[in-house]
């Protein structure tokens, strides 16, 4: 028999005077969530602190949806301290709260199987080994020295490597089996939490599977006819102009929905995932030799007949994505466990729409255009809204809101029928759905929200559904438009507090400011979106940041630090952005200076080769020695006639050519502003703004390239440094340093130390300054050693750079 929570539950948003709560289940319900100070032995609550429910909504027969939340009160829950929860379940319509003697998670058909013990069922949710243990949270504390937030980006179900999710569970046991100081207090989710383009057929047939057994109805697509199946929708995709016509693309509310709860939980994952000829029923792979489909499978030399290859693509794929997605499903017991246990708070990504469906304006006008096209990005904004914007925002899903209405919507479409066009059209406009000219609709949800605390401030952007096109309605085919358009920005920071000294405000959504430099060309064509890519856009909203709210010191200039966290690009890295303004662009004359940290997520399931390259090898520009970028801007009159060409502005000087000539250097734009590492070009005019950008890497770039006596590098281990066991010849290539996190500071030197001739070589070259775990084998920098050179004891952080200062400095 099935259990009837489908999904969760996955705590949501959480403050000091309301606790949320998300929930899938199988059947019609009402349903209490209690917050308790504390819980007895036998996993009962003790202490009631929050107490709300409400009912599920109903998106088909078998599919029943709520984020429940506590009623708005007095008590405030205590910052730093662990509480407990609860949730009783009862018949739909019920008035007030249900009885605490009622069914509750634990009980028997709810996360186990009917006959299944209780006892069973405590494990699932609670951390503490074989005892029995409620989900718990601890509130995030006031002191941001003090707060823990775990950020992830992402999750592709048939990508390779771990789930970073699975990660976070560890981490909450190792806390709550410790001292707890390490507890994460929020689950950040920056871009891509579901996949609806990147989908593979085998993933799109363990979806219909749950659909089927659920009884939930797809909406019928605009012009009829059946939904064609796994790995049989490229053709309807690249009708309908999807800007990523992939073969397996999501398409229905329903396959949306379903999408969320296979990716969250672990209850509608079949035993055995679908055997070849159900994800591809009528293939030719049958008809092949049975000693040819064997070497297929054994990797071994075959040959084919002519016109077969596709099969055997089918079957090689089908095989890879099967071993990916049993990984996937197995670690989900830990993902529901982690969610269950830590505040998620989302930000939309645009493959969990369709990637580029929000691109530039060609791609765009055409995917909106077409009635397919608007109802596949209608039905995915509507999911993020119902998945995961009702959590984020509970506010705006209840009254007379936007987010109420949405839901209102819903219970009239979907659960009977297939439902009319208008009632999709409906849900569609009020989840954000732009017109076939790229206009929002005014009414749609705004899926920007933060949590304020008095000393901090995260807030969540959403650079997906309110991009700004140059040129609105009349935008330029190719013109990328801004992650988030100037009024809605302006908007949601206007709504942050002024932020007090040593506040500590972070800024996370699923686009990056920056982009990795690239190493080749195919690094440069597979190179991630960014705000940098509509520069205006970029410089806006630094400016808007570095200024906003924030009062200027006793030299006029308005100063500020704070961190920006990105997600959803392939790959992770870390840059460090300095920003200054005599007048930053949009402020007037007001002056400026901010830094940047900026932090970009890895996948938290999606290994590419790119990014095990990246992450491997490290990066490096291809047009400057140095890992930085620039980019400045100067503020100019806009003309009123916007049918005139945007005014040349000289900067400077191009380069002389062979006959000496020099060239004045003009930019353009609005606000003007280039990349001053650019080129060897002669910059002249002083700018109003600029930002400087410097990736950071796995080693110590600063010291590497510079000579030192010999003697110097001995004279380190008088400060706890080691000499390396001699290689071949006799010689000692590296000196290293343990330290106490069990991690080891390497020293690459050239020529290196010959022992019994030190004075062969008086003077060493530092050719790489990185660390690596302890133990292992160390003859030289192998990057696929090498760890993220940041060290957590800053004593020891301090005497490494001490060291190496004094092994460099004359």
């Amino acid at each position: 028999m099935a259990v009837e929570v489908l999904c969760g539950p996955v705590l949501r948003r959480v403050t000091p005077d309301r606790v949320s709560v998300f929930l899938a289940l199988r059947s019609s319900k009402r349903v209490t969530l209690r917050v308790y100070s504390g819980e007895d032995d036998s996993a009962r609550g003790t202490g009631v602190v929050l107490t709300g429910s409400a009912d599920t909504v109903a998106l088909g027969a078998g599919l029943h949806v709520v984020t429940v939340s506590t009623a708005l009160d007095e008590v405030e829950l205590v910052a730093g301290r662990t509480y407990r929860y609860q949730v009783t379940f009862g018949a739909a319509g019920a008035a007030g709260d249900l009885p605490e003697g009622g069914p509750t998670l634990f009980s028997p058909g709810y996360l186990v199987e009917p006959g299944a013990a209780e006892a069973t069922a405590y494990p699932l949710l609670g951390y503490g080994g074989a005892g029995k243990r409620l989900p718990s949270f601890e509130v995030a504390p006031d002191d941001p020295g003090l707060l823990r937030l775990l950020h992830v980006a992402d999750r592709l179900p048939h990508g390779g490597g771990d789930d970073a999710l699975a990660y976070a569970d560890e981490r909450i046991a190792s806390a709550v089996g410790g001292d707890g100081s390490t507890r994460p207090h929020l689950l950040v989710m920056t871009g891509d939490q579901v996949h609806a383009d990147r989908v593979s057929p085998t993933m799109l047939a363990v979806l219909r599977g749950a659909l089927g057994a659920l009884g939930v109805p797809d909406d019928a697509l605009p012009g009829g006819g059946a939904l064609p199946g796994p790995g049989q929708r490229k053709a309807l995709a690249q009708a309908a102009k999807f800007a990523t016509p992939t073969d397996s693309h999501l398409l229905t509310f329903a396959e949306y929905a379903a999408m969320h709860l296979l990716a969250w939980s672990p209850a509608l994952w079949p035993a055995a995932l679908p055997d070849f000829t159900t994800v591809h029923p009528g293939d030719a792979w049958l008809s092949l030799p049975a000693d040819t489909r064997t070497a297929v499978g054994l990797g071994a030399p075959y040959a084919l007949p002519a016109g077969v290859e596709p099969t055997v693509d089918n079957f090689l794929r089908w095989t890879d994505d099967s071993v990916a997605l049993a990984a996937f499903r197995t670690a989900l017991t830990a993902v529901r466990r982690a969610m269950a246990n830590t505040p998620v708070l989302t930000t939309p990504g645009d493959h969990e729409v369709s990637a580029g469906w929000n691109g530039p304006a060609r791609t765009a006008k055409a995917m909106l255009g077409t009635p397919v096209g608007r109802r596949v990005v209608g039905n995915g904004l509507a999911a993020h809204a119902v998945f995961q914007a009702w959590g984020n925002t509970p506010e705006l899903f209840e009254g007379t809101a936007a987010g109420a209405t949405l839901l209102a919507k819903l219970k009239e479409w979907l659960p009977g029928a297939p439902g009319s066009a208008p009632a999709a059209d409906a849900v569609a406009a009020l989840a954000g759905l732009p017109s076939a000219t790229l206009v929002r609709p005014t009414t749609a949800l705004t899926y920007h929200h933060a949590v304020i605390r008095p000393r901090w401030q995260v807030l969540l952007v959403d650079t997906q559904t309110q991009r700004g096109y140059p040129g609105g309605a009349a935008a330029a085919d190719a013109d990328p438009p801004a992650p988030v358009a100037d009024a809605p920005l302006a908007a949601v920071l206007a709504a942050l507090p002024a932020p007090a000294a040593n506040t500590l405000t972070v800024i996370a959504g699923s686009t990056p400011l920056v982009r990795t430099p690239p190493r080749d060309k195919a690094e440069e064509v597979a190179g991630t979106w960014s705000w940098t890519h509509a520069p205006k856009a970029a410089h806006a909203l630094l400016g808007k940041l570095a200024t906003q709210g924030v009062t200027a010191g006793t030299d006029g200039v308005r100063r500020r630090r704070l961190v920006l966290l990105a997600g959803g690009q392939g790959h992770g890295y870390a840059t460090r952005v300095r920003y200054s303004a005599d007048a930053a662009h949009g402020g007037g004359e007001v002056k400026a200076e901010a830094v940047f940290a900026h932090l970009v997520a890895a996948p938290a399931r999606h290994t590419t080769t790119l990014g095990e390259r990246l992450h491997r090898d490290g990066y490096r520009a291809r047009t400057v020695a140095a890992p930085w970028r620039e980019h400045v801007g100067w503020d100019t009159p806009r003309d009123p006639d916007p049918r005139k060409p945007e005014p040349q502005f000289t900067v400077g000087q191009l380069n002389a050519d062979a006959a000496g000539h020099v060239a004045p250097w003009q930019v353009s734009g609005l606000p003007p502003q280039l990349s001053a590492h650019e080129g060897e070009r002669r910059l002249d005019a002083r700018p109003r703004f600029r930002f400087h950008v410097d990736f950071l890497r796995a080693r110590l770039a600063r010291f590497e390239g510079a000579r030192v006596p010999t003697g110097r590098v001995l004279g380190l281990t008088g400060r706890g440094w080691q000499r390396c066991e001699p290689q071949d010849a006799g010689w000692e290539p590296v000196i290293t340093k343990p330290l106490p996190d069990g991690r080891v500071a390497v020293v690459d030197i050239h020529p290196g130390i010959a022992i019994g001739y030190i004075s062969e070589y008086p003077d060493q070259q530092i050719t790489a300054v990185w660390l690596t775990r302890a133990g292992k084998d160390i003859d030289g920098h192998r990057p696929e050693l090498a760890l993220p050179f940041s060290v957590t004891d800053q004593v020891a952080a301090s005497e490494l750079l001490d060291d190496l200062h004094h092994l460099t400095v004359d």
